[in-house]
């Protein structure tokens, strides 16, 4: 019993002290597994030192049975402040050249958890919005039943020697 107690609070620990970097870890979900290109999916977080870098993550699952292309192309626009904005395009690809699914089948899914932009500077502390965009030349691309993102604080060592 006592051993079970032990284990609990170790990986307690070590997930709270994993999760202490996380700035932003959220997903949303389409209705009809199906994203309209003009309608962007808006995440809001907060960035509290500039000297800070990140990595940021694009999570996203795929309907196999709907989802045809072989990658998905995204345009994002990070609002740091109402007078500056940066704009990011990115795009992921979803299966190989012989038609293979890259991601990770989950059920009938397939999940994809991708680094788009790694050792990433903000620069402004405060509020900041990222609205992402589906870059599909399409007018809705079905099959994605839900997309979000993860931004987490990375240590960068900058020292010279």
């Amino acid at each position: 019993m006592k051993k079970n107690i032990f284990y609990v609070l170790v990986a307690t620990a070590i997930f709270t002290a994993c999760s202490n970097n996380v700035i932003i870890d959220e997903t949303h979900e389409f209705a009809n597994a199906t994203w309209q290109r003009f309608e962007p999916e808006v995440f809001s977080f907060d960035i509290k030192n500039t000297d800070d870098c990140y990595d940021i993550y694009f999570k996203f699952r795929i309907d196999t049975n709907t989802f045809r292309p072989e990658s998905l192309p995204f345009i994002c626009s990070l609002m740091e402040s109402a007078d500056y904005k940066r704009q990011l395009v990115t795009d992921i690809k979803i299966r190989d050249k012989r038609g293979n699914w890259l991601g990770n089948p989950v059920g009938g899914f397939y999940e994809y958890n991708r680094k788009v932009r790694e050792y990433f500077f903000f620069n402004m502390a405060g509020p900041h919005e990222l609205q992402v965009k589906n870059g599909s030349q399409y007018f809705e691309t079905k099959g994605i039943v839900s997309f979000g993102i993860k931004i987490e604080k990375v240590n960068m060592d900058l020292k010279i020697n």
